[in-house]
């Protein structure tokens, strides 16, 4: 019941009291993995990236292979993307995309660490392949034209 609250809170970009119905759920069951990832997100969500990471990595052991798994490593991802590690973000990134190789969200999460890392070509490479699986979407098409802006790749076609 915490979390169905938490997601509803959460759809309301109501990330703190998101967190506080996710933190009690994972209080509650220590052993459940929805509560620890879905804390990771919110927590991610109010730049907490050090506590997201940890909700994280405790989600992990608890949660089976799927779809649910690339959330939590891409969260994952996306911290260490911001606490500077892009590297490690990298990493993360592949191993979400392992279980969701056609997320466009994932694929560009992916190229911003790669940018931050100083691998543009494998940046625009993620941005391509996001806009392949999603046409349009804002996030690949900025991230494209960041890097071709920037010199650091060279436009195709």
């Amino acid at each position: 019941m915490l979390i169905v609250e938490g997601n509803e809170i959460y759809s309301t970009e109501n990330y703190s009291g998101a967190a506080e119905k996710y933190r009690a759920a994972a209080e509650v069951d220590p052993a459940n993995g929805e509560a620890h990832s879905r804390l990771g997100t919110a927590l991610r969500q109010l730049g907490l990236y050090k506590e997201a990471l940890e909700s994280s990595k405790r989600a992990v052991p608890l949660t089976p292979d799927g779809p649910e798994r690339a959330i939590i490593f891409d969260n994952m991802g996306v911290c260490e993307s911001n606490l500077g590690h892009p590297v490690t973000a990298v990493l993360y990134s592949g191993i979400a995309l392992k279980f969701q190789p056609k997320n466009a969200r994932i694929r560009v999460h992916r190229g911003i660490s790669y940018e931050k890392a100083g691998q543009y070509d494998r940046a625009h490479t993620d941005a391509l392949m996001a806009l392949k699986f999603r046409p349009g979407y804002p996030p690949a098409l900025r991230l494209k034209l960041r890097l071709e802006l920037s010199g650091h790749v060279t436009p195709l076609g």
